[in-house]
């Protein structure tokens, strides 16, 4: 089971447990950038990356504030409960 911030995932709630990878999506990708909002029950959290491009991520854990600098590693999915497709969060790192 994936670990967030030592946190197994099947205890993270329904969001992750919704999760479904699309086809084609088995490649890993990493993220970093600033988390930039919290989301909601229609919008997942994102991570603006240095780019400027707003990224949904699955799961943020609760002590990371708002600007943080963070690296979010894992795989795209598509997720019932966000719009659009969302980076499942395996791993995450405060820089």
């Amino acid at each position: 089971m994936a670990e967030i911030d030592g946190l197994r995932a099947d205890r993270m709630g329904d969001r992750v447990a919704e999760a479904e990878k699309p086809a084609g999506s088995q490649e890993r990708v990493t993220v970093t950038g600033t988390y930039a909002t919290r989301g909601d029950g229609v919008e997942c959290p994102k991570i603006r990356t240095d780019g400027g491009e707003l990224v949904g991520v699955s799961y943020v854990a609760t002590d990371v504030p708002l600007g943080a600098r963070v690296e979010i590693s894992g795989y795209y999915v598509n997720m019932t409960t966000c719009r659009g497709p969302v980076v499942y969060a395996e791993q995450l790192r405060k820089l």
